[in-house]
Parts: C-alpha cells; structure tokens; sequence
C-alpha cells in the first residue's frame, strides 16, 4: 500500500514471507517492510517487524498532513490456524519508530480480518478490521503522536459481519465505516455507519446499496456530500463476480435514489470519485459485448444527482481518486488491465497512464511513470500504486519495473 500526505512524504509498504519448513504444515517466517521517501526525494527502506513461525495479511499505511506515519497489519502463528493478532506502529515526523503495537483480535478468516486506515483532517487516524461474525467491526483511534487506543465496537447489530469494512473521514471530521452484509447471498447490500463531526460514537447502519450489491465504493467531498457506486449483484467470499454498474448522490447529508448507470453492462470494478461543487464521476471496466472484454466505461453527475449517458474518455484517463482539495488523479484503468494480463502496450498508448488535474482547472501533468512499448517482455511495468493526500494536496505514485526489479516512487504537489 501507498500513502502521501501534502508535504511530499510517501510511504511505501508491503510484507515479505518466507518458506521455513513443514513440521508438519508449511511454516512462514514473515516481514514488515517500509520504503520512506521525504519532500528532499531520498528514500529510506527499513524491516520495521519481523518474526519466525508467522503469516502477516493486510498490510497497509496512512500518512497525517506532518508526515506522522501509521503502519498496521494482521497475523497469525503459522500452521496453528489462531489466534488472529492486529497491530500496527508509527513513525514520527523526526523519523523515530514506535515499537509494535497490539492493537486487537479477530475470530474471522484470516484474510477477511485485514485492517484499514483513515486519517482525519485534525490528524486523527482511524484503524478497523472484521473482528468476526459474533463480534462485528472493530476500530481503535489514535491521536497525532499517541498509540491506538482501547479496541470498540463499530456495529454489534444483526448486521454485524461488514466484508472489508472501510473508514474514511469527510472533510467535517465526521468518520465514516462502509463494506457489505450477508455475503454469499442474494440479500448482500452495501452499508455505512458514520458517526457526528469530531466523534468516536457510530450511529446505525445505512443501506446505501440495495441487494444484491457488492463492493460498494464511497467518496465525499464535503460533509454531506458524497458519491457512492457499487456493483449490482450478489456477492461472494469465494470469487468476485460482475455486475450491473449503480451509483447514488449524497446531497445535504441525504442519498438520492439509487441510478442504474447501464443495466446492459457487467463491471468488474466501480471508481466512484466526487467533485468539489457535488456529483463527480464513475468509471468501471466491463463487458461491452460478448466478443469484447473488457472495456472502459464512466459516467458524470451534475450537482443534483443527475447523471450522464454513460461513454468511452477519449484519452482513457478517468479520475480513480481525489485529495482533500479536489485535486484528481487520473489513471487509464483499461491500459493497466492490459498490463496486468501480460499484453505490450503499442505505439498508440499514452506517454504515461497516470495524470493528475489540477483543481485550479490548469492541464493535466502527466506522471514520470513511462511505459515500456515495443519489443520488451510482457510484464515489464507492473500495475502502479496511487495515493492522494487525505489532508491538503499532494498525490504518489509507486510502480515496479519488472524488468529490473526495482520500485520508483514519485510525488506530485501543486
């Protein structure tokens, strides 16, 4: 996972996992890695956990708007099935590291367990995981320069098992919590609970996607103003599958009716992004026809909630995300599916298939991120990290070359 923040600052990390033997299940000795890269562009990598006999899931990062960095994941001793362990560390702005922090349990699957963070405007982060069907989501907070706190209960009701349950702050400081109920059937729907500005105390869930809905994807741009779409169709533990394209406006704290975008096509990825002034875009990969697979679709809503016939972009970049100014980032997500199935981007492809737009309405500047055209191997770029900063402008970009190995990491700041 990637995480920026307005200063420059960018944070890489991603988990390493090694074969230790069978005795008589495989044991896996695993690692928390970390590459740092500061506002001067020096990047520093670091192992900041590691231990024997362990598997680690969910690795994931945020960053505060002075570069205060959060680190969480989960694990569990290898070959043993249990117990299911959350934690997480910061570093300072200084650059000083905190020692691992037990931050809760989990009694679900273990990679259903997989943590999440989100940063507040006032610095405060939220952490959560799936604590289990019998238990709900879990979250803890932290203040800037604190620990996590004591674990508390996210939503005990009936519908307390949320799939991959999503924190993210509006830019009033009120939290809010989203993922999917009743999983692997046909009455799964996309919920949220938010809690009031500044405040650690969730109300009642809110469908926001009616069933049968999966992977429901949420974005706001002022307190009571968001975007959300989802997928319709049931949704499944086992492996995702398409569905119809939906999507609904928040307006003044409200969702307006659910929109059908295109009942015709079956997505196999939604990307909501909302707009400063209300409405914003969704894009999605699906089937345009039987005999092409897949294609790239969007569709805009005005500030009612009013949304367009869906199209083709021209240029293929569409927004895929938004810092707390409304500066977007733009990817052309068609180009990295290509990417991802080992197909050699052509003379025709873009310099770079990432962008950002500049709220002021300035041209789009592209990334440094080159594609590779031609004659290289299949594979020789990898699909790219992208993070926008949760707090001011700023956006990153990480990406592998497959040829060399190496990982680059570059940011932008207005």
């Amino acid at each position: 996972m990637l995480a920026s923040d307005a200063r420059g600052d960018a944070a890489l990390v991603w988990r390493e996992v090694r074969a230790a033997g069978h005795r008589p299940n495989w044991w896996y000795d695993s690692f928390v890695r970390v590459a740092f890269a500061g506002p001067t562009g020096a990047v520093v990598t670091r192992t900041v956990w590691g231990h024997a006999h362990t598997m680690i899931a969910g690795v994931t990062d945020a960053l505060d708007a002075l570069g205060e960095l959060a680190v969480a994941w989960v694990e569990e001793p290898s070959g043993s099935g249990g117990p299911i362990t959350v934690r997480a560390l910061r570093r300072s702005p200084a650059g000083r590291w905190s020692a691992p922090q037990a931050v809760g349990r989990s009694s679900t699957a273990f990679f259903y367990a997989t943590p999440e963070l989100a940063v507040a405007p006032d610095g405060e982060m939220l952490l959560t995981w799936n604590a289990g069907s019998a238990v709900g989501v879990k979250a803890a907070w932290s203040a800037p320069g604190h620990d996590f706190g004591a674990a508390s209960v996210v939503n005990g009701s009936k519908a307390a098992a949320i799939l991959d349950p999503t924190p993210i702050f509006d830019p009033g400081g009120a939290a809010h919590v989203y993922g999917t109920v009743d999983c692997d059937g046909r009455n799964s729907r996309g919920v949220m609970l938010s809690t009031p500005a500044h405040s650690h105390h969730f109300l009642r869930p809110v469908v926001v996607a009616p069933a049968p809905a999966e992977n429901l994807e949420i974005s706001f741009s002022a307190p009571g103003r968001a975007l959300a779409a989802w997928q319709h169709e049931e949704c499944s533990t086992l492996e995702a599958g398409p569905g119809s394209p939906y999507a609904r406006v928040m307006l003044r704290g409200s969702f307006a009716a659910p929109v059908a975008l295109d009942p015709h096509t079956s997505a196999y990825s939604v990307t909501p992004v909302a707009a400063n002034a209300g409405g914003g875009s969704v894009a999605w990969l699906g089937e345009l026809s039987a005999s092409r697979f897949p294609g790239l679709m969007m569709a805009t809503a005005d500030t009612e909630g009013h949304f367009s016939i869906p199209s083709t972009p021209a240029d293929g970049l569409v927004p895929v995300g938004r810092d707390s100014a409304g500066d977007l980032v733009l990817q052309d997500l068609l180009l990295e599916f290509e990417i991802s199935q080992g197909t050699i981007p052509g003379a025709a492809a873009p310099a770079s298939p990432v962008a950002v737009q500049p709220v002021a309405g300035a041209e789009l500047e592209p990334s440094p991120l080159a594609l590779i055209t031609g004659t290289p191997p299949a594979g020789s770029v990898s699909s790219p990290f992208i993070a926008e900063a949760a707090i001011g402008r700023g956006a990153a970009l990480a990406w592998r070359n497959g040829v060399t190995g190496k990982v680059a990491i570059a940011t932008w700041r207005p």
